[in-house]
């Protein structure tokens, strides 16, 4: 049976909307390492769809506008400078789009302070405004700082 066939039904009864449940999207766009701008066309890409498809939330990877295998470049400002340049053309195109776009991005040292710590870093993008940002720090554990750092003496 299908929604159409419901004696009765109304359009709003046949909306996800009207009984408290949301399209949400989980997206994986095609990264490439260090290069923020063709990662965003790509974000925009799959923002775009996710529109089409009425999402409600689109989410993208952690470190999704510059990669997540940068290592010392996270402290270069030419990475970190293209990459806010990279979430400042999804927030602009945003302004058309019905999703919620969470979109990763890495943060400045400095806002940290210095317990960088390699931060897993989201722009939280509703047409055309940036609310503020959601950190998540990848600390590593013991037996995964050994397992990378071998036995300390």
């Amino acid at each position: 049976m299908n929604e159409s066939s419901i004696p009765g039904a109304t359009n709003a009864f046949k909306s996800i909307y009207s009984h408290a449940l949301i399209r949400s999207v989980v997206c994986i766009p095609h990264i490439r390492v260090a290069e923020p701008r063709p990662n965003a066309e790509h974000t925009l890409a799959l923002a775009r769809r996710s529109s089409d498809l009425r999402a409600t939330v689109a989410l993208f990877p952690e470190l999704g506008t510059s990669a997540y295998s940068n290592e010392d470049l996270f402290h270069q400002d030419a990475l970190l400078d293209a990459s806010a340049k990279a979430i400042g053309e999804v927030v602009e195109a945003s302004r058309n789009l019905c999703p919620i776009l969470i979109v990763g991005a890495p943060p400045r040292p400095h806002i940290l302070g210095n317990r960088y710590t390699k931060p897993l870093c989201w722009s939280v993008i509703r047409q055309r405004t940036i609310y503020p940002v959601l950190f998540h720090f990848y600390l590593l554990t013991s037996a995964c700082s050994r397992r990378h750092h071998g036995e300390r003496k």
